[in-house]
């Protein structure tokens, strides 16, 4: 049994209740922005530290915003689309649907 798995990019979850899900790739600046306070308030250990870790982590893999459709069926297979087809596209921007 694995316990554990590389991280392979960061996926920052917003509530818009579109129509549709939409992920868009992000400036990772923008990621730490959006998951330093929730993620650091779960992490043991001194806060310096914990923002020094999840800087380096968005400056290595790519990041995306997803924002949730209001049909909840409708999340799980964007994001599985994003796993398949963006993941090996680092340095390709865009909007993935």
């Amino acid at each position: 049994m694995r316990l554990s798995a590389p991280v392979r990019a960061v996926v920052m979850i917003t509530s818009k209740g579109m129509m549709r899900p939409m992920i868009e790739r992000i400036p990772a600046s923008r990621a730490l922005r959006g998951v330093a306070p929730s993620t650091m308030l779960n992490l043991p250990g001194p806060a310096e530290s914990q923002l020094a870790g999840l800087a380096q982590l968005v400056n290595r893999v790519p990041c995306y915003e997803m924002q949730l459709a209001a049909g909840v069926t409708a999340n799980p297979p964007a994001l599985r689309n994003l796993l398949e087809q963006a993941l090996g596209e680092r340095d390709s921007p865009g909007r993935i649907d």
